[in-house]
């Protein structure tokens, strides 16, 4: 089954158990609360005890524990050992280019993987404060590259989403570096007047869906503006920098990959992390790691609660009439 189809039947499932326990509860209120405010209590407590089951069920099949746990992803990211089966990944070590080695557009600075934009500030007639941000030249570059952790090198082979603050670069070997990729680089038009907007679908996609080197430059249609004219942004992992890099996990690539490159639930729709802050100030959330079993058991109760709370109210303040 495919992941489209495994998500199109959770969704239904759920629809399913929410209706079937909606229509229990407004059966069992029935001599208990009001029939003008019957349906309202029972569809709106039989959601928190579904969410409250499907909880459970995550917890009781095994998602929240084993290889795939909250507890044994963090454990691989520390040790450095490499999963033995498909899904979620995260590490924290030193980058290493594979092979190739990117010098990036703007800084000219040796990476694996860089992004940039240049734009142009447009301000309101008497203004001082930009009113949009217009990109004229834009692009993203990456090539597979190692995490070296203390046990292992981990290998990754996509176009990541870089996570850090863009730097803003305004000197003039940054200027002239600009200009020379602007006239030695082919690029992609941008259809329309949305601008960067227009490929941001293209970029997604790419981010979300390739695996190996990439490199697209894009620019508004029919722009002669020069680097010179332009603000200059850049988003870059350095080589031999330290980073956390999350993503899937793929034994037959024998790397981190995007979500889409495997069959597993965990990495659905997950692309690859790339950020050079430690995994510690990240948070494993943030990443795609699995919330905790404990988490999990607290989130139940409390929404078990919530129905409880709801039937509750029915029963003491919509009273069937004696």
């Amino acid at each position: 089954m495919t992941k489209v189809a495994k998500t199109i039947v959770g969704c239904l499932g759920m629809l399913a158990v929410w209706a079937g326990t909606a229509l229990a509860l407004h059966l069992w209120l029935a001599s208990r609360v009001d029939d003008t405010y019957r349906p309202l209590f029972g569809i709106a407590a039989g959601m928190f005890f579904t969410l409250a089951a499907f909880t459970v069920w995550t917890i009781v099949s095994g998602i929240s524990g084993g290889d795939q746990s909250r507890g044994a992803i963090l454990a691989r990211a520390k040790s450095g050992r490499l999963p033995t089966e498909d899904g979620v990944a995260v590490y924290e070590g030193t980058t290493r280019p594979e092979r190739e080695t990117l010098q990036s557009p703007i800084s000219g600075t040796p990476c694996v993987a860089y992004f940039y934009r240049m734009y142009e500030l447009v301000y309101d007639a008497g203004s001082s404060r930009a009113r949009n941000e217009v990109p004229h030249y834009w692009g993203f570059g990456s090539v597979p590259f190692f995490v070296d952790t203390p046990s292992s090198a981990v290998r990754v082979l996509a176009m990541p989403k870089l996570d850090d603050e863009g730097v803003h670069l305004e000197g003039p070997d940054e200027v002239a570096r600009a200009q020379r990729w602007i006239t030695s680089n082919p690029f992609e038009n941008a259809a329309g007047i949305g601008g960067m907007f227009a490929t941001v679908y293209e970029i997604t996609s790419d981010v979300l869906t390739e695996h190996g080197a990439q490199r697209r430059n894009f620019r508004r249609t029919d722009t002669t503006r020069s680097a010179a004219s332009l603000r200059l942004e850049e988003s870059i992992v350095p080589v031999g920098t330290r980073v956390t890099v999350s993503g899937a996990w793929s034994t037959r690539h024998n790397g981190i990959v995007p979500g889409s490159a495997i069959d597993h639930d965990n990495a659905t729709g997950m692309g690859v992390t790339v950020t050079t802050r430690p995994l510690a100030r990240v948070g494993g959330t943030q990443l795609g790691v699995p919330t905790s079993t404990t988490y999990n058991i607290v989130f139940a109760i409390v929404t078990a609660a919530i129905g409880a709370g709801i039937l509750w109210a029915g029963i003491t303040y919509a009273a069937r009439p004696q």
